[in-house]
């Protein structure tokens, strides 16, 4: 990728992807408890969490949850998807300050919620 910028989210993505393979990809039948899919959100939300918090970008804690959640129900595990198994109670893009979408458009414009924060933005833009 020489002379290519790599996207945040990008990063982001290859970051949770590791941490959940190697804490999680080895026991087969721990993915049947309900409390592997508890353990495999916080950790998704934890691993979000700690890249925000040494990063510049600053999102509200709402936002955080969001979109650990969306990482969450993205995670694919023998060949399931996490938002396939479970049902989150999530927030609102609606009812996040501007700033937050904001700045998670930019950074995660060509990411899969791209689309859904694009759609968020202009919204409000046009408000």
């Amino acid at each position: 990728m020489a002379g290519k910028n790599v996207r945040f989210a990008q990063l982001l993505e290859i970051h949770i992807s590791n941490v959940i393979t190697k804490k999680y990809i080895t026991d087969k039948e721990s993915f049947v408890t309900a409390n592997f899919f508890k353990e495999v959100r916080e950790t998704v939300k934890s691993t979000i969490e700690g890249v925000f918090a040494k990063s510049k970008y600053k999102l509200g804690t709402e936002a955080l949850v969001w979109l650990s959640d969306q990482y969450f129900k993205a995670v694919k595990i023998n060949g399931a998807m996490m938002g396939e198994q479970v049902i989150i109670n999530e927030y609102k893009l609606s009812s996040m300050p501007y700033s937050d979408i904001e700045l998670m458009r930019n950074l995660f414009n060509e990411s899969a919620i791209g689309v859904v924060l694009e759609e968020e933005y202009r919204s409000r833009s046009q408000a």
